[in-house]
């Protein structure tokens, strides 16, 4: 464990930390400004909480999420998530509502379970995470960078959650920096990595002189020589976009005075709509997956309370049946659905979710 808490009386207002400590915390203050960065702070964060696993995922206002580090997935998992499971990501439900810093534990879970109205969310969490702690950090463009770190054994305690947290103002700055010099560099450098973490944004001044394109905009079908200049002009009209048709859009985000990229300025950014949440609540989908596949009244019951995680012990008591008469009616389950574990169930659900959708 490392960032162990002090034992020593001189200590006991904070957390200490050992050489490799800060050889880590070295390496993201040199990865600033570079494609390195979201790579080396993952690490650090990852470190800080005892976690084995890290993902960073990009957010944006309207486009499909972007892995852009990841070594807790499988490319399976990827793929799955990717086609449409996205849709019911709390991570990316809340980058769209809450536009501040924030670390949030997907893990918590209510003491009863519950189908609406965050029903599939809660499956979500179940299928593909153990336990993990999310640093949230909005940036430009409508963009989150979401920095999350899992754990594959143990969870995390209310000391580690307040420990994450006080590390959250130290992420935001380091955050902020590399934002800063990242964007300085590529205005008077040619770079040789690539910046995949913006997206496709055009960055112009207060006169509408562009000062930054990202390698994503310049190489965008969606994007020409005029685009800037008719989003200006939707702009002063008082629209909240361009819409560049086939589900394809430029939104803008205003910069105030002291933003260090542009003061005044104006950040356009071209996305593809990915779609809204999943157009289907957890009681219809539940509703249809039963009688797609002739699943019983009482299986149903038993479906809905393993689908949250709920061991047999406490599906018996819920429904005040016995656990041998729940382990009969599992059984049945799976073999009707042709499947052995837990698992597959929670997958073979979601892929149904998809397809209904």
């Amino acid at each position: 464990m490392v960032f162990k808490k002090p034992k020593t009386p001189m200590e006991s207002a904070g957390w200490s930390c050992s050489g490799a400590d800060y050889a880590a915390l070295a390496k993201v203050v040199d990865a600033l400004g570079t494609s390195s960065f979201y790579r080396e702070i993952s690490a650090f964060t990852a470190r800080a909480l005892d976690c084995q696993k890290r993902i960073v995922m990009r957010y944006s206002a309207f486009d499909t999420p972007v892995f852009l580090y990841n070594n807790a997935m499988s490319d399976d998992a990827v793929e799955f998530y990717l086609r449409g499971l996205f849709r019911i990501d709390p991570l990316r439900k809340l980058s769209r509502e809450n536009r501040q810093p924030q670390v949030v534990n997907l893990r918590s879970m209510t003491s009863q379970p519950r189908v609406e109205p965050d029903y599939l969310e809660q499956i979500f969490k179940i299928a593909f995470i153990y336990d993990e702690l999310a640093f949230l950090l909005p940036t430009v463009g409508g963009l989150t960078i979401a920095i999350c770190c899992e754990r594959v054994r143990g969870m995390f305690t209310d000391e580690d959650k307040d420990h994450a947290n006080s590390l959250l103002p130290l992420i935001v700055s380091l955050h902020q920096r590399h934002l800063q010099s990242f964007f300085s560099n590529r205005r008077t450098t040619p770079q040789a990595d690539k910046d995949d973490f913006t997206g496709a944004i055009l960055i112009l001044d207060a006169k509408g002189e562009p000062v930054f394109s990202s390698d994503a905009w310049r190489d965008s079908a969606l994007t020409d020589a005029e685009t800037a200049r008719h989003a200006l002009q939707e702009r002063s009209e008082g629209a909240p976009y361009l819409d560049l048709g086939k589900d394809a859009l430029v939104h803008w985000e205003d910069l105030d005075e002291n933003s260090p990229l542009a003061p005044g300025g104006v950040i356009l950014s071209a996305e593809r709509k990915s779609g809204e949440s999943i157009g289907i609540s957890g009681e219809q989908a539940i509703q249809k997956f039963c009688e797609k596949y002739a699943i019983t009244p009482r299986e149903a019951e038993i479906f809905r309370l393993a689908l949250l995680g709920f061991p047999n012990s406490r599906i018996a008591s819920q429904l005040d049946i016995s656990v041998g008469t729940v382990k009969n009616h599992r059984w049945r389950l799976y073999t009707k659905l042709d499947i052995t574990t837990e698992r597959e169930l929670f997958h073979l659900f979601l892929a149904e979710v998809i397809a209904f959708h």
